[in-house]
Formats: structure tokens, sequence, C-alpha cells
């Protein structure tokens, strides 16, 4: 299945948003700080369905009426995984994890995304042992 191109994402959100959201997404586009830019992507992205996000590289699971998104992916952590649970534990976030095949997926609530995947990029990780989820869609 294709990738959805910025244009398709784009339109998706303003046919699904309403005009207030719309508006809302505009003036956070235009300003320059990092939380604004984080919150107009997530407006587009939270309009997507599971299927689209999965198109932009985006895993999304729904529990008890929840959205959890693939944070990141590790077969292993030389200390245990301890520098990864303090990054998250850093900005509040608790990450869970399922494992398949000895390769363990790691979701997070979708408010808490980005936050988490900052927290992680900032860490120290080891590279080969995590592979940190890269949404394939920018604002910009």
């Amino acid at each position: 299945m294709p990738s959805l191109t910025r244009s398709e994402v784009l339109a998706k959100f303003r046919e699904r948003a309403s005009p207030a959201e719309v508006q809302d997404f505009e003036r956070l586009n235009a300003a320059t700080d990092a939380d604004s830019q984080t919150r107009a992507l997530e407006m587009v992205l939270f309009k997507l369905t599971t299927d689209e996000l999965f198109r932009i590289g985006i895993t999304q699971t729904e529990e008890a009426g929840r959205f959890h998104w693939s944070l990141a992916t590790s077969t292993a952590f030389a200390d245990g995984g301890k520098a990864f649970e303090k990054a998250l534990a850093r900005v509040g976030v608790k990450a869970s994890g399922v494992m398949e095949l000895g390769l363990v997926g790691w979701y997070v609530p979708r408010e808490q995304f980005f936050v988490a995947r900052r927290a992680l990029l900032g860490a120290d990780l080891r590279a080969n042992e995590i592979r940190i989820i890269e949404p394939q869609f920018h604002l910009k």
C-alpha cells in the first residue's frame, strides 16, 4: 500500500475537521514554537484512520476506547531498559510493550507520542538496540 502524500493527509484533515478546528490548525501551524507545531501536527494526525496512519508509518491500536501509537521497537537493552524508562519517566510517560518473535514494540497513548519521542531522541540509547518511530509526514 503506497504512503499518503502530504497533500492527501492535509486534505483528509480538512474534510473531517470543523471550521473552528481548521482555523486553530492554521493558527498553530503559522507559529514557530515547537509546542504549537506539535499541536498542529497532532490535530492533523488525530483525524486519520488506523489504516491511513499506517500508510505514514504510525501503527495505532485501540484499547478500552483509547488510542495508542507505536513509539519504538527494540530487541534488547544493554542496561535492561533503564535508560529507556528513565527518559520516558522524565516527561511523565509510561510505555507498554508487546513482544513478538524477539522484537518488542513499545506503545504510548497517542497524546503522549511526540513528547515521548523527543525524550527518547534526546536520551543516551544505543542505536543498534532500539528504533524510534519516525512518522513519514511533516507539516512543512
